[in-house]
């Protein structure tokens, strides 16, 4: 009897210690497979979110080069309206048709202009035009700047009046050779509305909108909003006397794409797991705890024949 009960407690030892193998090697496959999926996860969402960041700041120059492109034609528009014989006469006063003749509603409207003015050399108001008739404020201040200071490069950039921004280029008015003397300044503006707003979202393949202007300039700035990316942008106006701000937004198509990807490719994982823990549990039963099993067995058997 003595010897049965010692029998007892070497199998239940034994028993016991094979199912604590067991359950070191099921938790070391899993710690092991669990932190490699984690450290592979937050890798890949950084480097998702890096390269989504990269692409909007990358947009973010696109929309300055749009806007700088969008100066460059109101610029060259100005010129050629500005480095005329006709104006310049009708500056002097020597050309009275040409306001009626140049100046009409359809005209203006044709190359979109949504405020023009002609100021003298003496800072007063020639010609004005706005497409809501009224007078603008910030617009007309720029009569302070003296056609000498136009000659050179003329001067282009972003202007606002209350709640809305323009386009903005003015050039001296001189001879069609663009030589002197200066009979005043033309400034030519387009809208920076919803409607331009749209062209560069289209163009982008982004939203695009503007905020209310800030006193001092800001760093790129990132936001997430449920399956958006969001990028501030700041441009200083013509003046360099405050910033306009942009917001950029765009979806986070890349981001969903890539963890539905990443998803199954966990998923996949994890049953390659389950699979090779499966495969290791029975090779070690078969090779290792079976023989031990039956040496066991043999060992008691032996020790029952002898006692």
């Amino acid at each position: 009897m003595l010897v049965f009960h010692n029998q007892r407690l070497y199998t239940a030892y034994t028993m016991s210690q094979r199912n604590k193998v067991l359950l070191l090697f099921g938790i070391t496959v899993f710690l092991f497979f669990s932190t490699t999926l984690t450290i592979s996860w937050i890798f890949f969402t950084k480097s998702i979110t890096a390269t989504e960041q990269t692409q909007l700041k990358a947009l973010g120059e696109r929309l300055t080069n749009l806007i700088a492109d969008d100066l460059e034609q109101l610029d060259r528009l100005t010129t050629d309206w500005a480095y005329w014989d006709e104006i310049w006469n009708y500056m002097a006063g020597t050309n009275k048709e040409f306001e009626a003749s140049n100046f009409s509603l359809s005209t203006l409207q044709n190359v979109d202009l949504s405020a023009l003015y002609c100021f003298t050399t003496r800072g007063t108001i020639q010609y004005r035009y706005t497409i809501d008739g009224k007078p603008a404020e910030t617009l007309e201040k720029l009569r302070n700047i003296e056609p000498s200071e136009l000659l050179q490069e003329g001067r282009k950039g972003i202007v606002r009046d209350g709640t809305r921004y323009f386009l903005a280029a003015g050039r001296a008015i001189l001879h069609n050779d663009g030589y002197g003397p200066a009979m005043g300044s033309l400034w030519m503006f387009w809208p920076l509305n919803e409607r331009r707003l749209s062209r560069y979202s289209r163009l982008l393949g982004l939203s695009v909108r503007l905020n209310k202007p800030l006193a001092n300039g800001q760093d790129q700035r990132f936001a997430y909003r449920e399956n958006k990316i969001l990028m501030n942008l700041t441009l200083s106006n013509m003046e360099k006397t405050e910033f306009i701000s942009f917001t950029l937004e765009q979806d986070r198509r890349m981001h969903r794409h890539s963890t539905a990807m990443f998803s199954l490719f966990m998923w996949t994982m994890l049953t390659v797991m389950l699979l090779l823990t499966l495969s290791l549990y029975l090779l070690i039963r078969k090779q290792i705890f079976k023989p031990l099993q039956e040496l066991t067995a043999a060992l008691a058997t032996r020790r029952e024949q002898t006692g």
